[in-house]
C-alpha cells in the first residue's frame, strides 16, 4: 500500500479503497503502486489505480470489474475515519506490460460520468435551469439538489447533445457549476472564495506548500459586461448589465479595480428575449472573465479535505497574493516518490486538468453553445401562433423526428410595417432554417424547400428551355390559383389565374402585346365612378345574346358609317321615336312596306 510520509503535525497517510462496498483484499492493496483522484468543477472526478500485477491476479482476487462501485479515502494517523475522496464506478481496466514489469490499472469516474453517454433530443417548457438539471438528473438515474437559478424559460431544446454537455452549456450561461456530494448531483452558484475557514482549509506556505506559482494580473479584465438580446414583441433589445466581479478569489486586488481601464465587454445574444435572461447571462459571462484575475497552482502536502469547489485561506506567500480562493481542481496523489501530495488549482472558467487532456474536450468545449452554426432543413408542425405574431414550430428530422422548436419567425419579402409580402409555409412543408449566433433556442425560417414528394404545379422540366435558360417562374396557392411568368423566344406572358385555369387574365409581352381575359364562368366589372373601354383600332363585342343597358340615357354615336343589321330588327319608344336625316333620308323594302298610325302625315 502507497503510504505519504508523515507532514509537519506528524500525521502520515494511507490510500484505502472500497470495491463495492468491501476494503480490498490486504494482498491487492499492497500492490498498490500509483494512485490518483482528479477532482475539477468542470468535470467528472477521476480515481486512477495502478497495481503491480505480474500474475494478472489483481482483478479476480479483488472482483474489480466495469460497472463496480468504487470508492477512494485517506486514512489519517491520527484518530478518526478515512476522509472520502471519491465516490466512483469503474469505467475503464487496463494492463501494460514493459521492461519494468506487468501492471494492472482501473480507472473511474464519478456518477456525474453517468450523463456523458447518449445524444438527446428532447424539449422543456415553462422551467428554469434549475429544474432542468433536475429533471435530467433523475432521467440519468441521480438524484439531484439543485439552488432556484435563473428565470422561467418558455422553451428550452437538447438539440442532440449529451446530457453532460447539455447541462454545462446552462450552467456557464448562468454561473452555475455542477458537482457531486458523494453520489447526489449538485447544480447551483459555484463556492464563494469569502466563505473560507481556518482549519485544514488554511493553508500556510511555510509548512504546507511545496511548491506554489500564484498570479494576480490585469490582462484581460474589464470594467463591465453588457449582452444584448432583441425582444420581437417590442421590437427592441434588451440589455443586461453587470460590473467586474468575482467570487473565486478575495484578494487585496479585485477585478474592479483591475478593470477600470479595460472598457466594456459587448456580447451579442439574440436568442436571449428578455430582461432577466440578459442580465442573468451578463453576470454569468462576466464572472467567467473576472475569474481570471487570480490564478494559483500549487503542490501541497497531502490534504484530504480540499476538493474542487473547496474555499481556501492562502497565507505567506506574500501580501499582493495572501487571501481567500475557490478551488477549481484539486488532485490527490500516492506514489512511492512522492508520498501522499496534493495539488491545487484557481482558474478562470476553462478546463486545465489532466483528464481534460484525456476526454479530448469534454471540458470548457462543453460548456460553448450549440454548434448550429449552419442551416439545417426542418419540417413545419404548427402554424398556431398563440401570440398571433405569424411564427411556425418545426421538427428537425435530422436531429429527431418527435421534438419541435420553439416558436420560429418567418422570414417574409419586404416585411415592414403594414407592407411586405405575407406567405407562411403549411404544416409538413419542408423549410430551411438558421439559428441567430448558432443557438438552437433561436430558430428563423429562411424559406421552404421542395423536395421529391413536394414538386411546383409545372414541373421542373418545364422551367427551363433547351439552352437551360429560365422560362417559367410562378407562385401556387395552396388551393391551385396561381402567379406565372413566361418568357420564351415565342413571346412572353404573365398569367393570373385560378385552379386548372378556369378563370385567367393573360397579358402578353411582345410587339403586338395583348390581353387574354378568360372565365369559365360569368365575368363581372363593376364600378363606383366611370368605366372607358377605348380601342384605336377595331372593337367588337361578340355573345350569344348581347344586351345593352341604359339606366338613364343611351348615345350611340359614329364619325363614319352606322350600321344595325339583323334577323328581324325592332326599335320601339315608350314615348316618342324620331328617325331623322340631316341630309336625307330613305326609308325602304324589297317587300311590302307599311306605315301605320292613329293618324299619319306625309310632309
Amino acid at each position: 500500500m502507497v503510504r505519504g510520509p508523515a507532514v509537519p503535525e506528524g500525521f502520515s497517510y494511507a490510500v484505502v479503497v472500497k470495491v463495492d462496498g468491501c476494503p480490498l483484499p490486504a494482498q491487492v492493496a499492497e500492490r498498490i503502486t500509483e494512485a490518483y483522484v482528479d477532482d475539477s468543477v468542470h468535470l467528472p472526478a477521476l480515481v486512477h489505480l495502478r497495481f503491480s500485477d505480474p500474475h494478472d491476479r489483481v482483478l479476480s482476487t479483488a472482483s474489480i470489474k466495469i460497472g463496480a462501485a468504487l470508492e477512494v479515502a485517506v486514512q489519517s494517523s491520527r484518530p478518526g475515519p478515512p476522509e472520502p475522496l471519491i465516490t466512483a464506478t469503474v469505467t475503464a481496466l487496463e494492463r501494460e506490460i514493459d521492461a519494468r514489469g506487468q501492471y494492472t490499472i482501473v480507472r473511474g469516474l464519478d456518477h456525474r460520468h453517468k450523463l456523458q453517454g447518449a445524444t438527446k433530443v428532447t424539449s422543456f417548457t415553462d422551467q428554469k435551469v434549475s429544474d432542468i438539471a433536475t429533471t435530467v438528473a433523475r432521467a440519468a438515474g441521480l438524484t439531484c439538489k439543485a439552488s432556484s437559478i435563473g428565470p422561467i424559460y418558455p422553451h428550452v431544446l437538447q438539440d442532440g447533445r449529451s446530457d453532460w454537455d447539455f447541462l454545462c452549456r446552462l450552467a456557464a450561461d448562468h454561473g452555475a457549476v455542477i458537482a457531486m456530494e458523494g453520489t447526489t448531483l449538485t447544480f447551483g452558484q459555484p463556492t464563494k472564495a469569502a466563505t473560507a475557514a481556518g482549519g485544514p482549509t488554511e493553508i500556510d506556505v511555510a509548512d504546507q506548500v511545496i511548491h506554489l506559482r500564484s498570479t494576480v494580473t490585469a490582462s484581460g479584465q474589464v470594467q463591465d459586461t453588457e449582452v444584448h438580446g432583441w425582444d420581437p414583441k417590442a421590437k427592441q433589445a434588451v440589455v443586461g448589465r453587470a460590473p467586474a466581479a468575482s467570487t473565486s478569489a478575495q484578494l487585496s486586488q479585485s477585478p474592479a479595480t483591475l478593470g477600470r481601464s479595460g472598457g466594456t465587454q459587448l456580447l451579442s445574444a439574440p436568442g436571449l428575449v428578455s430582461q432577466a435572461q440578459a442580465e442573468a447571462r451578463a453576470k454569468a459571462e462576466m464572472a467567467a472573465r473576472a475569474g481570471g484575475f487570480a490564478e494559483l497552482d500549487a503542490r501541497l502536502r497531502g490534504n484530504p479535505a480540499l476538493h474542487a469547489g473547496t474555499a481556501i485561506t492562502l497565507k505567506g506567500a506574500g501580501a499582493a497574493f495572501d487571501g481567500m480562493y475557490a478551488l477549481t481542481a484539486a488532485r490527490h496523489t500516492f506514489d512511492a516518490v512522492n508520498g501522499y501530495v496534493t495539488d491545487v488549482t484557481v482558474a478562470a472558467a476553462s478546463e486545465r486538468s489532466g483528464y481534460g487532456v484525456v476526454s479530448a474536450g469534454n471540458g470548457a468545449a462543453a460548456t460553448e453553445h450549440p454548434a448550429h452554426r449552419g442551416l439545417l432543413p426542418a419540417i413545419v408542425t404548427d402554424l398556431n401562433d398563440p401570440e398571433k405574431h405569424g411564427r411556425v414550430r418545426v421538427k428537425f428530422p435530422t436531429l429527431d423526428d418527435a421534438e419541435q422548436s420553439w416558436w420560429a419567425r418567418v422570414m417574409q419579402t419586404g416585411a415592414g410595417a403594414k407592407r411586405g409580402g405575407v406567405v407562411l409555409p403549411e404544416v409538413n412543408d419542408e423549410v430551411l432554417v438558421a439559428f441567430a449566433d448558432g443557438d438552437a433556442q433561436s430558430p428563423y425560417v429562411l424559406g421552404g424547400l421542395y423536395n421529391g414528394k413536394d414538386q411546383p404545379l409545372t414541373g421542373w422540366p418545364q422551367t427551363l428551355n433547351s439552352r437551360g435558360q429560365v422560362i417559367r417562374r410562378s407562385f401556387t396557392s395552396r388551393t391551385g390559383m396561381f402567379i406565372e411568368m413566361f418568357e420564351d423566344e415565342g413571346g412572353a406572358t404573365l398569367t393570373i389565374a385560378t385552379k386548372n385555369s378556369d378563370q385567367r387574365l393573360i397579358l402578353t409581352q411582345s410587339p403586338q402585346g395583348g390581353i387574354e381575359l378568360a372565365s369559365t364562368g360569368p365575368i363581372d366589372i363593376k364600378a363606383d365612378g366611370a368605366i372607358a373601354i377605348e380601342s384605336k383600332q377595331k372593337l367588337s363585342l361578340a355573345g350569344m345574346d348581347v344586351a345593352i343597358k341604359a339606366n338613364a340615357g343611351l348615345t350611340m354615336e359614329a364619325t363614319g358609317a352606322a350600321k344595325l343589321t339583323g334577323s328581324t330588327v325592332a326599335v320601339e319608344a315608350q314615348a316618342t321615336a324620331t328617325v331623322k336625316g340631316n341630309a336625307s333620308a330613305e326609308l325602304s323594302s324589297s317587300g311590302q312596306t307599311v306605315v301605320r298610325g292613329s293618324i299619319v302625315r306625309i310632309n
